[in-house]
């Protein structure tokens, strides 16, 4: 499914501007990478590791982006929708999507439950009678 996506995202969209090219085939390049991530976490943890770097860097763009338009006379946010852009939702944007994709890329642990899927289970690999049942 998320190769597919992939692929319908790469080939089949014509966005206008360059920007939007770049986002549309770092978007396709990223479902790939978290596809080989999620395959196996132990042969391409690297994987999973870029789809954060990427994660970390959109919400870092957004945050960017939206306190340049604050400084330049946009209201912060306050009282306004969920759904509409402003620095109050890059902020909180960055907060759980972008701090947890920095700390997973730097230690590779993010501090959420996402850690129970990225990361292999050590102690069960080390321990005998787990290595015995999984032979059998």
């Amino acid at each position: 499914m998320m190769l597919g996506s992939a692929a319908i995202v790469a080939f089949l969209t014509d966005p206008p501007t360059i920007l939007g090219r770049v986002v549309a085939y770092a978007f396709s390049i990223s479902l790939v990478l978290a596809t080989l991530g999620l395959a196996d976490t132990r042969r391409f943890g690297w994987a999973l590791r870029c789809v954060a770097s990427m994660i970390f860097l959109a919400t870092l763009g957004y945050v960017g982006s939206e306190g340049w338009a604050f400084a330049h006379g946009k209201a912060f946010g306050f009282g306004g929708r969920r759904s509409s852009t402003s620095l109050l939702n890059a902020l909180m944007a960055f907060a759980v999507f972008g701090i947890p994709a920095i700390r997973y890329v730097l230690a590779g642990r993010s501090g959420s439950v996402a850690d129970v899927i990225a990361t292999p289970d050590e102690e069960a690999e080390n321990d005998p009678e787990e290595r015995n049942e999984r032979e059998v």
